[in-house]
């Protein structure tokens, strides 16, 4: 009897995961290592600035208005180096096809945002106008950042940590809009209004203080990735 031998078939490499032991090539990370830590930076700055001019600037202390302006100007800067910072993590997270799609949406709402916000700045338009497309493009950001969490938990190439701080975060900041749907409808200075609005504003406030804190570990730990082990 003559032995059955099995057809060849093309062996399929698996899908490169992040090695303990090792690292990725340096020029792989570098793109994500030095926009995350920049976007990172210019965003925390941008929310120090934003959380002064809620506690100081707006109660009437006008010595701190400018703080306004570099506010809308620093956060442009922090969402311009969020750009190629996204299209890195595309790159790093092998294109899958739902990031891709969330990527070009993202982007597009990233260039909007920084667009009126320089716009408010030179008095082009008004307050209403730039918060309402701000807001649209946040949510783009936000689910793009999401989708980040899923391809990263699904192909390995970030470290578990933050590919499940990125979808807690995106979740996050996601859920407070309907519940502050919710809280607009109900009866005003009601124990329900309130609660739910306080819920909306806990999770929007932490999601978006916590955004450019994940961009700093990011670079951090990609920056450690980069580097090989002895």
């Amino acid at each position: 009897m003559s032995a059955v031998t099995p057809r060849d078939e093309p062996v399929r490499a698996p899908l490169p995961r992040l090695d303990p032991s090792g690292a990725r090539p340096a020029a792989a990370l570098a793109r994500i290592e030095r926009w995350g830590l920049l976007a990172g930076v210019t965003g925390c700055v941008a929310n120090a600035l934003l959380v002064a001019l809620w506690a100081v600037a707006i109660p009437g202390d006008a010595r701190y208005e400018w703080t306004g302006p570099a506010n809308d100007v620093m956060g442009a800067v922090a969402v311009a180096a969020a750009v190629p910072l996204a299209w890195a993590l595309l790159d790093h997270l092998d294109h899958p096809p739902r990031l891709a799609t969330l990527t070009r949406v993202a982007v597009a709402g990233m260039v909007v945002t920084v667009a009126l916000s320089l716009l408010l700045v030179v008095g082009v338009i008004p307050f209403p106008v730039q918060g309402a497309g701000v807001v649209a493009s946040l949510v783009a950001i936000f689910t793009w950042l999401w989708g980040v969490g899923h391809a990263a938990r699904s192909t390995g190439r970030l470290p578990a940590g933050l590919a499940r701080a990125a979808r807690v975060i995106a979740v996050a900041f996601l859920a407070a809009l309907p519940l502050a749907g919710v809280a607009v409808v109900l009866p005003r200075d009601s124990v329900a209004q309130l609660a739910t609005g306080g819920a909306a504003v806990l999770l929007c406030a932490g999601a978006y203080l916590a955004y450019p804190v994940w961009l700093l570990v990011l670079a951090a730990r990609i920056g450690r990735l980069a580097v090989p082990r002895a």
